[in-house]
């Protein structure tokens, strides 16, 4: 990275540091990888690389989920495929939709994660990429099975403690 902005290859230095950004994911060390993403994020933006700038965000999404801030994690997700979807980027389109959509079952919608793994596998299917139509195709079998969530508090002190009470014998 240091030859690259010796030489001023904005684009060389941010995908330095997205590659950087990558690597501290994959060591857990996420605030770092957050850093490293948002500065690739700001140089593609500077050198007008809209297809390093959905990177850069889904890379961010991806790294937000890792913290579970799946909040941002949605956002920045959007974000990078509002812009494969404006250049066209099929390949693209498919792969963040794919994390957009597991983002979004992590927050419990179900319904709009189940759209976007199913649009996200129909792209993958139209482009030809098998693996990833049956790893979509996993995905939502497994989203599509998820139970009804059980209540999880008593509906009222006194059910609270006749389960404790039951529990106990």
């Amino acid at each position: 990275m240091v030859i690259t902005r010796e030489i001023g290859d904005r684009n060389g230095e941010a995908i330095s540091l997205g590659n950087l950004g990558s690597v501290s994911t994959s060591l857990g060390q996420y605030t770092q990888a957050i850093e490293y993403h948002e500065q690739a994020l700001a140089i593609t933006r500077e050198i007008g690389d809209r297809n390093g700038e959905a990177k850069s965000l889904n890379n961010l999404g991806s790294a937000y989920g890792s913290i579970g801030d799946y909040v941002k994690a949605i956002d920045y997700h959007e974000q990078s495929l509002a812009i494969q979807r404006e250049i066209g980027d099929l390949g693209g389109q498919a792969a963040y939709g794919f994390n957009l959509g597991k983002a979004l079952a992590k927050v419990g919608r179900i319904p709009d994660a189940l759209a976007a793994c199913r649009h996200a596998r129909q792209l993958f299917a139209d482009i030809g990429l098998d693996a990833d139509v049956q790893y979509c195709d996993n995905v939502i079998t497994q989203l599509s099975t998820v139970p009804a969530q059980p209540r999880t508090k008593p509906r009222n002190p006194l059910a609270r403690l006749w389960h404790w009470f039951k529990q106990c014998l």
